[in-house]
C-alpha cells in the first residue's frame, strides 16, 4: 500500500512539474487569454490548486518517508533485540540441554554401575553355589565309592560265605548219607 501511495504521489508531482515547466505556464496563460478572463480565472486555480496539491503531495510523501525510516529503524531495533533475547533464551536453553544431558549420562551411569554390582553379586553367588554343589558331587563320589568297595566287599564275603556253606552243606549231606546208609545196613 505504501508503494502504492508513493507512486500516486510521484505521479501528481510529475504533472505539477510539467505544469510549472515555463514554456508550459506561457501555454497556459497564453491560452487563457485567448479564451477569455473566466477561463483564465480557472485556470489559475487549477495551477493553484495543483500546485497546493503537489505541496500537500510533497508533505505527505516527506512523513511517509520519516514513517517508513522509523519504522524500519524500530524493526530493525525489534529484530536486534529479539536475536539478542533469542540468543539468549537459545543459549540458556542449550546449557538447559546440556545439564539433562550430564543428568542422564550420571543416572545412566550409576545404574550401569549397579547393574554390574548385581551381576557381579549374582555371579559370585553362582559360583559359590558352583563350587558347594561341586564339593557335594565330590562327597557324594567319595561316599558311593565307599559303598560300592563295601558292597564288593560284602559280595566277596558273601560268596566266601556262600561257597562255606555250599561246602559245609555238601559235607553234612555226604555224612547224612553216610549215617542213612550205615543206619540201613
Amino acid at each position: 500500500m505504501l508503494l502504492v501511495l508513493r507512486e500516486t504521489i510521484c505521479q501528481r508531482q510529475a504533472k505539477v512539474v510539467k505544469c510549472y515547466k515555463p514554456c508550459s505556464r506561457l501555454r497556459i496563460y497564453g491560452k487563457a487569454m485567448h479564451s477569455g478572463p473566466k477561463r483564465l480565472g480557472m485556470q489559475k486555480e487549477s495551477v493553484q490548486d495543483t500546485h497546493l496539491q503537489a505541496q500537500q503531495d510533497s508533505m505527505i510523501l516527506s512523513v511517509i518517508e520519516q514513517m517508513s525510516k522509523q519504522m524500519i529503524n524500530h524493526v530493525n531495533n525489534w529484530e536486534k533485540a529479539n536475536k539478542e533475547q533469542n540468543s539468549e533464551s537459545v543459549t540458556a536453553e542449550l546449557e538447559r540441554c546440556k545439564e539433562r544431558v550430564k543428568t542422564l549420562e550420571q543416572r545412566f551411569n550409576i545404574d550401569l554401575r549397579s547393574r554390574e554390582k548385581m551381576i557381579d553379586s549374582q555371579m559370585d553367588d553362582m559360583i559359590k553355589e558352583k563350587l558347594a554343589l561341586k564339593e557335594q558331587i565330590d562327597s557324594l563320589e567319595q561316599n558311593l565309592s565307599k559303598q560300592i568297595k563295601e558292597k564288593e566287599c560284602l559280595l566277596q564275603t558273601f560268596t566266601i560265605f556262600k561257597s562255606e556253606s555250599k561246602e559245609k552243606e555238601d559235607k553234612y549231606m555226604e555224612n547224612e548219607i553216610d549215617l542213612e546208609n550205615k543206619i540201613k545196613d
